[in-house]
């Protein structure tokens, strides 16, 4: 799997995720996690509702039964 679907599944996961977040589990320089992150917003996968913060497209997930 590339880091760019790691990614969207981790953010999937949270509430919200800053570059800080994907650079710590991810093990990326800042540059990297800025560029995956900003690859996931253009293609539309995720949402950046203020600058720096990143969350998933819908909050569907947080009501899913597993």
């Amino acid at each position: 799997m590339t880091h760019s679907l790691q990614i969207l599944d981790y953010i999937k996961t949270r509430p919200q995720t800053t570059t800080t977040d994907i650079m710590h589990q991810f093990g990326l320089t800042h540059d990297a996690a800025t560029k995956h992150l900003q690859r996931l917003h253009k293609a539309t996968l995720i949402r950046r509702p203020q600058h720096g913060i990143y969350t998933p497209r819908t909050t569907d997930h947080l009501y899913a039964e597993e």
